[in-house]
């Protein structure tokens, strides 16, 4: 991500996020899928899409997030940059350990509310984000 800046990165699992909502699967979606657009968890960017993300033409989207019970920055955030980038978001095929203890993603609702979630984004930014692009380390 250093010698590009200029888009996401991630080493996280397959998700889908489009007008038709949040697509997703125990494992993930295959990564180099045409469907497969999104990833979670794990970003690596460069600090100017923060300010790309909090620009105030973007702040119906994070009204919206901030009412929404999804916890879906993560959505709103890639959304935003790869609309602005024009860019995919590029997987790193990254080993990790996810140690992450039992919250959020075990709420019984939680794909539903990431599904109204994802539908929002879409058609607040009119834009769905391209297929993931397959990166090498």
């Amino acid at each position: 991500w250093k010698r590009d800046p200029s888009r996401l990165y991630s080493f996280g699992e397959g998700r889908s996020v489009t007008s038709s909502g949040y697509g997703y699967k125990p494992g993930g979606l295959p990564i180099g899928d045409d469907g497969t657009n999104f990833l979670l968890p794990r970003m690596i960017f460069h600090r100017k899409f923060m300010s790309v993300y909090f620009e105030s033409h973007n702040q119906e989207v994070r009204d919206y997030v901030d009412s929404q019970e999804a916890h879906c920055d993560d959505i709103a955030f890639a959304s935003v940059v790869t609309k602005y980038t024009r860019k995919s978001i590029k997987h790193i095929p990254a080993p990790y350990e996810d140690m992450a203890k039992k919250g959020l993603g075990w709420n019984d609702n939680r794909v539903e509310l990431r599904n109204e979630c994802a539908k929002n984004i879409v058609a607040l930014l009119d834009w769905t984000m391209p297929a993931v692009e397959v990166g090498q380390c």
